[in-house]
């Protein structure tokens, strides 16, 4: 061995001893808690708290107590344990209670505990098992300020698109009836978060066929449209995926179409932003599958404006998506649809390839 890889060696291993476990130098007392009991306890710990603080909030009738009871809450639900302990030991239910506490700082940090809890499944199923939790939080929707309000709707949001929401959905459509509420929250004069959380929750709830039908009995559809006049980026993409959403339904097409939406969603492709682009894209495609709305984005010329489009785009994903909107606007009819008499010729792109070698 050379003298340097020697030397090394040698560094190694005086590093080695220099940190190697030791015994403490100091004797310490038996209830010291050093650094690996605080890594290993902690979680441990935490799960005592939520009884403390479900006491507090119900029989303390100390405003600060029961503000720094909410408060504490709001650092049990960062980990999922803590969540987990809260939905054995009923706790959620105390908080959703105290969102109608007198003190407005209760309150405050009673939406912000729960919308911090909803990120875990675990708390979603605990939410929606209460039965009355998602219409109770409907309705503080409409009263609650702009802060709360927003929050109210993020924890909605959350619910609602939860894996397997079909309970969720029949307390927020059919118990607390929320798609009219959800329309007057989309009118002009409403803070933009508020439309956008709007948006957002009618994006799920119109998963339902009957929800795509309800919303455009209510002229959502007229007010989703009236959005795309701001300059918001989340605002637009809310609006979008609404509007893609409720085009699955033939009622939804029509009514995109009788409200002149075409050329509102034609401004849109000169957004810069992939994201616009790509619900557009979704939205006319949805749009062109009904006979009647595809002769209109054919006599409005659409196509044009697609292929347009195409020569300037850059990402790949959005030229796919624009080159199936003009396969969807182009499309006439069904072979077995053709008229009696007619021949029907299938395209065939390995010919059109061939040809184009030869020429």
């Amino acid at each position: 061995m050379s003298a340097i890889g020697g030397s090394r060696v040698q560094q190694n291993l005086r590093h080695i001893v220099r940190f190697e476990a030791k015994p403490y130098p100091q004797a310490q007392s038996p209830t010291a808690v050093t650094r690996g009991f605080e890594r290993v306890a902690f979680p441990k710990i935490g799960v005592i708290v939520p009884i403390h603080m479900l006491r507090a909030i119900f029989q303390d009738e100390n405003t600060v107590v029961r503000r720094r009871a909410a408060e504490a809450l709001e650092v049990v639900v960062i980990k999922e344990l803590g969540c987990r302990t809260m939905v054995q030991q009923n706790t959620f239910a105390a908080l959703v209670v105290a969102l109608t506490d007198s003190e407005m700082e209760i309150r405050d940090a009673c939406y912000r505990a729960l919308l911090e809890a909803s990120r875990f499944q675990c708390t979603k199923e605990c939410l929606v098992g209460m039965g009355t939790t998602l219409p109770r939080l409907m309705d503080l929707v409409l009263q609650e300020s702009l802060e709360r309000s927003d929050m109210g709707l993020k924890i909605l949001v959350s619910c609602a698109g939860m894996h397997r929401n079909e309970e969720a959905l029949v307390q927020l459509i059919d118990v607390s009836k929320a798609l009219p509420s959800l329309t007057s929250l989309l009118r002009t004069g409403r803070h933009w978060r508020i439309q956008e959380g709007a948006a957002a929750l009618i994006t799920l709830l119109t998963s339902r066929k009957d929800a795509k039908v309800a919303c455009v009995g209510e002229g959502t559809v007229q007010h989703l449209l009236e959005l795309l006049n701001h300059r918001r980026l989340a605002l637009d993409n809310a609006a979008l995926c609404a509007l893609g959403t409720i085009a699955i339904a033939n009622e939804g097409k029509r009514a995109i179409v009788d409200a002149d939406g075409i050329p509102a969603l034609l401004q849109k492709l000169s957004s810069m932003h992939q994201s616009v682009l790509r619900h557009v894209l979704e939205c006319i495609t949805n749009i062109s599958e009904s006979t009647t709305c595809r002769a209109e984005l054919q006599r409005l010329d659409v196509v044009q404006f697609l292929k347009k489009l195409y020569e300037i785009a850059v990402c790949g994903d959005i030229r796919r998506s624009i080159s199936q909107a003009i396969r969807q606007i182009e499309f006439i009819n069904w072979p077995y649809e053709l008229p009696l008499g007619s021949t029907y010729e299938p395209f065939n792109s390995e010919d059109e390839e061939l040809s184009e070698v030869v020429e």
